[in-house]
């Protein structure tokens, strides 16, 4: 890595100032395009949920639960996701197996894990104390709630019960981690010029975009010490592709 150098669309610690750091560049013009619409989207996702929560109450004797408002919400969140998806890839650049955008699938979103550390996010519902590590089965060997979506996509009336509280809620938080593994806490967004408390770059626990849920990002030690992000001068950052999306080492 670097110095002065971000990758695109990718929130990683910096050696001294943490995940705070992550202020310093993700308003930048050069690191991300319309980075506030894919935050919206999410917001009336969050909002669409707690609509939901009216009827349904988010515990997990409800988990198994499944409606066509349950299916609905799910197949629009799993769509967001995979749009985040396809433009952090197309962004740095992807070119593993030449194949169209249209053709992506979860072999090609994997890669993610290794650039952006998914599975090591933990999010936090504290109105009602329920913990989600939404990408933590998408690495072992358990069922998947991205996997269940496709089943559920291409043949609902076998699957409808896929369409589950439990899936929802972990496609919700799933699509918190992939915002939030490009924009941070979101706050540079929809806070312009909101005060900021800088902590002392060991803190991982934050209010998350929405300011509904809580989210725990990856800790610094999920990098090699070399992966970390080194600022000396933040107003001359260079901003690139990842190497690691670019020319992907292997796809998990």
């Amino acid at each position: 890595m670097h110095k002065d150098t971000v990758y695109y669309l990718t929130v990683i610690p910096t050696k001294k100032g943490g995940y705070c750091s992550a202020w310093d560049y993700i308003d930048k013009s050069e690191y991300a395009e319309n980075a506030s619409t894919y935050i919206h989207a999410f917001k009336i996702i969050q909002n669409d949920l707690k609509n939901l929560f009216r009827f349904i109450e988010p515990n997990q004797v409800h988990y198994q639960c499944y409606s066509y408002e349950i299916y609905s919400l799910f197949i629009k969140t799993c769509i967001e996701i995979e749009q985040n998806f396809k433009t952090i890839l197309k962004k740095n650049d992807y070119t593993a197996d030449k194949k169209k955008e249209d053709y992506w699938n979860l072999k090609d979103y994997k890669i993610l894990e290794e650039t952006h550390k998914l599975s090591h996010y933990n999010v936090t519902l504290p109105s009602y104390n329920l913990k989600f590590t939404p990408f933590g089965s998408w690495i072992k060997a358990k069922r998947f709630w991205y996997k269940e979506y496709n089943e559920l996509k291409h043949a609902r009336i076998n699957h409808f019960k896929k369409a589950n509280l439990e899936n929802l809620l972990n496609a919700v938080c799933g699509l918190l981690v992939i915002l939030s593994a490009q924009f941070f806490d979101g706050l540079i967004f929809h806070k312009k010029g909101h005060i900021r408390f800088r902590d002392d770059g060991n803190d991982t626990k934050y209010v998350a975009i929405g300011d509904y849920f809580d989210i725990e990002f990856p800790p610094k030690d999920a990098w090699e010490e070399s992966e970390l992000y080194n600022f000396q001068d933040i107003q001359n950052l260079t901003f690139c592709p990842h190497p690691d999306i670019k020319k992907p080492k292997k796809v998990i």
